[in-house]
């Protein structure tokens, strides 16, 4: 059986007839909002792993999944910065939440930062665990790792062959996902390796929604490689950047070179973490959200 994520914590809002579907973790009736994006790969599941520990701190983490993936409607015109605008506009309205502080991973931190220069009145703080720096630069692109580089291309170029690659990784997630956590664990290192094993259901069904609208998947990674459309500087609300050491996915140098560019950015280092950092952590991820909630 596949695991399923659980239904009674979704939640679906529309706009211009596009359907938005978001999870609320943590403590449901608290004030204090987080907006969460995703990382790449996964779904707005990913947050459930700060369900407890959200929870002990008072904080209401509100979870979408981005256009095309998981409950939300494809949108194919989609950019980061509308993200910002459009779809976290209508999910902290759906909630009731006059502010929040937005925190995304790996490939959700441009989002997180997309929904502070949108709506700078609104975003309060925005905390980014393992973010990527803009990829429409080639020398960039090139440092990143080899597969993400890979789909982000044949994303652009090849949308065809990139739908059969998806196609055959929800094959695998459905029928031996056990091969496809070993293939992260080699790829990721040790570090991350130790989580996934940990939490292997958790990682199949983010993976599973993430890669059940295939061309929604397809739409995912070439808005990864897309022009921001905004500035690290254009970020004005204070960030905190939370970056392991030992991530094999992400360079760590990416976080200092970040850190430079963000006129008011904090980086909080883990020497032997890996991609998965924020999950090592946990403490540090809700320690950062309590800070920029003043």
């Amino acid at each position: 059986m596949e695991p399923q994520p659980a239904a009674s914590s979704s939640r679906v809002v529309t706009v211009g007839g596009r359907a938005i579907g978001y999870r609320v973790f943590g403590d449901t009736s608290s004030s204090r909002t987080v907006i969460s994006a995703h990382g790449g790969l996964v779904s707005g599941w990913d947050s459930s792993a700060y369900d407890d520990i959200a929870r002990d701190r008072g904080i209401r983490i509100v979870s979408p999944d981005r256009p095309g993936v998981g409950m939300s409607d494809r949108d194919p015109q989609r950019s980061i910065l509308s993200w910002g605008q459009e779809d976290v506009g209508a999910v902290l309205d759906d909630v009731g939440a006059a502010d929040a502080v937005a925190l995304g991973w790996s490939a959700g931190g441009q989002y997180a930062l997309a929904a502070a220069v949108a709506q700078p009145d609104r975003i309060r703080g925005v905390v980014v665990i393992a973010g990527a720096l803009p990829l429409d630069d080639a020398d960039t692109l090139r440092e990143l790792g080899r597969m993400d580089r890979r789909l982000i291309t044949l994303s652009r170029r090849l949308p065809a062959t990139a739908r059969s690659y998806f196609h055959v990784m929800r094959r695998m997630l459905r029928r031996r996902p056990e091969q496809v956590e070993r293939l992260s664990e080699k790829s990721l290192g040790p570090a991350d390796a130790a989580i996934i094993r940990a939490r292997s259901e958790w990682y199949t069904a983010c993976m599973l929604e993430a890669v059940g609208q295939i061309d929604g998947a397809v739409d995912e990674y070439r808005v990864f490689g897309a022009p921001w459309g905004f500035a690290l500087a254009d970020v004005t609300v204070p960030v905190t950047l939370i970056q392991g050491d030992a991530d094999q996915l992400i360079r760590p140098s990416w976080a200092s070179r970040m850190a430079a560019a963000v006129p008011s950015a904090t980086l909080v280092s883990f020497p032997e973490a890996g991609h998965f950092v924020g999950l090592a952590y946990p403490d540090a991820v809700m320690t950062a959200l309590d800070q920029h909630f003043g």
